[in-house]
Order: C-alpha cells, then sequence, then structure tokens
C-alpha cells in the first residue's frame, strides 16, 4: 500500500514536543495491524487460517472510521482527487477535512459524549457551488454542530445511494424532540429557528 501514500509521509521526521522521531505512515500501518489482529470478520479470518494475501476490499473490514479517514489524508493527491471525484467533489481535501469531522462526531457517539449544543473546533468546510449543500446551510455556524455534519452526510449519501431517505428520517427524529425551555433547534446549528424540522427537511 505504501506505492499509494505521499512521499512525505514516508519520511522520518522529529516530533517538536517529544523531540523523538516518528514516521506517520509507520504509526499508521501499526495501527492497521491492531486492527487486524482484534477483527473477527470471516473473511479477515479466513485469509490468516489459509496465509493469504489480504487483498484491499478485505483489509478495509477491520478498518475503523477514523483508521480509513487517515488512510485518505495520507494517499497522493491524485488517489484522493480520483476518490473525492467518485463523490461528485473537485477539492479532495474538503473530503479529506469531512471525513476527520464525521469521524469527530462518530467518536463523540461512540464513546457517549455530548453531541447536543456540541460545537466542533474545526468547522467543516462549505462546498461552494453545490447545490444541495446551498440549499439545506444557510449559516456556517451550522457546520460546526451535529446539523452540519448531518447534511455533509447526507451530500456523501445522495451519490452513492440516491434513493436513501436517511435525511428525511433525521429531520423527522428531531421533529419529536419535545418542548424544552432553553432547549432550540440552534443547539444543533439549525438557524431557522422559527421553522420546524419536519417543514425543513420536507417531510
Amino acid at each position: 500500500m505504501a506505492s499509494f501514500i505521499n512521499q512525505r509521509f514516508l519520511q522520518d521526521y522529529q516530533d517538536r514536543k517529544s523531540r523523538k522521531k516518528r514516521n506517520t505512515w509507520n504509526e499508521w500501518v501499526e495501527d492497521h495491524g491492531k486492527h487486524l489482529s482484534r477483527c473477527s470478520e470471516d473473511c479477515i479470518l479466513w485469509h490468516k487460517q489459509n496465509d493469504k494475501t489480504m487483498p484491499f476490499w478485505v483489509v478495509v473490514e477491520a478498518w475503523s472510521f477514523g483508521l480509513a479517514s487517515r488512510y485518505y489524508g495520507l494517499l497522493k493527491r491524485r488517489h484522493q482527487l480520483e476518490i473525492a471525484k467518485r463523490f461528485e467533489i473537485d477539492n479532495p481535501k474538503v473530503l479529506g477535512d469531512w471525513l476527520r469531522g464525521i469521524s469527530d462526531f462518530r467518536n463523540r457517539c461512540a464513546h457517549h459524549s455530548r453531541v447536543w449544543n456540541y460545537a466542533s473546533k474545526n468547522p467543516l468546510p462549505m462546498l461552494k457551488g453545490d447545490s444541495f449543500m446551498e440549499h439545506w446551510i444557510d449559516d456556517e455556524v451550522s457546520l460546526q454542530r451535529l446539523y452540519g455534519a448531518s447534511v455533509v452526510i447526507a451530500r456523501l449519501i445522495k451519490t452513492i445511494g440516491p434513493n436513501s431517505k436517511w435525511f428525511k428520517d433525521f429531520g423527522c427524529l428531531l421533529d419529536q424532540m419535545p418542548d424544552l425551555p432553553g432547549c432550540d433547534f440552534t443547539a444543533v446549528g439549525i438557524m431557522k429557528t422559527n421553522q420546524f424540522p419536519h417543514d425543513l427537511f420536507g417531510g
């Protein structure tokens, strides 16, 4: 897999804080090995038991979303661009930032951390000129919060599963939220406080 990796990530460097020598690619490979060692998927186990080289479509079964996000970030630009174009995105950096942002929200959910009224320190980038994004995001503050992340997820889903109802279901779920004092939809990044999510999502 190293042939797909940006050359600068294959080089050793000195960490400024610890002053120790590090290598970004080697660290990713180490984490990759840990994921494989604890994975119990049948296809992974079969390749191990039969001493077979694992093709890419097999190893990704062991990956976490965070590991996949990091791998994308390590790729040479031409490979990033090829993946981004699959999602109808011209700028591969936007997709990389989206993946890291989604990974952040995913980790918060996995560790039972707060997502309601949570603002990320790294707002997701707006995809300029994209009709879907511009229709659903009218304030870039939204891109720090759960609603913005949900719009980004929906934007990615629609290119590979155009018939998905996930985004509408998400809006209907928000619509069921009880009316609580001091707890409105701006907490998740929906800035149109006078518009119910049911209407906002076209439910």
